[in-house]
């Protein structure tokens, strides 16, 4: 005789389980793999390689290939993004600083961890305002035509050299830039 399970009661032992994983990871305990940006400062993150692959099949791809340490290169993953992203991973709680929300999104996009590009565009559908700026940055429009598929450039605080992608699906056809 199969019992289902008690919603509230699974999912009270879901946050217990990664509260007590994630406090395994502040004190490198248990944990499998050791995650570094390659073109970083050299900062150290551990992690259980299983969290990983089950939060990202891109994480999973990586951590199949890699040993105990897991250097990672691509230049979304900056040190300040990858300890929001593991913090997130580990907790499913945006960070505080909303400063760093675009190239997060970019890092999850990437990473294809859409619980979190779910999370950051909910927010950011709450806190546009009128005149279209977003994480205290311009936004910049363009357009695929192949696709059909909107790509918003953000870039933040007029930098051009750290712009994040968004993607969302629309019907749109128009090919022209949008500034």
């Amino acid at each position: 005789m199969e019992v289902a399970p008690c919603a509230p009661h699974s999912d009270l032992y879901a946050a217990s389980l990664l509260k007590h994983l994630n406090l395994q990871r502040e004190q490198a305990q248990f944990c499998d793999c050791v995650l570094r940006q390659r073109q970083g400062s050299g900062q150290l993150y551990p992690a259980h390689r299983c969290l990983l692959a089950a939060s990202s099949p891109v994480l999973a791809s990586i951590v199949s290939s890699s040993g105990v340490l897991v250097e990672l290169q691509d230049p979304r993953l900056s040190d300040s993004v990858l300890a929001h992203l593991l913090d997130y991973i580990y907790t499913g709680i945006l960070p505080d600083k909303q400063e760093q929300y675009a190239r997060l999104l970019a890092a999850a996009i990437y990473l294809q961890i859409n619980e979190l590009q779910d999370a950051l565009t909910a927010f950011r559908k709450k806190t546009e305002d009128d005149d279209g700026s977003f994480y205290h940055g311009k936004k910049i429009s363009l357009y695929k035509d192949s696709e059909n598929t909107h790509i918003e450039a953000l870039r933040i605080n007029n930098d051009p050299q750290s712009s994040a992608l968004t993607e969302s699906l629309t019907g749109s056809k128009e090919t022209s830039a949008l500034g």
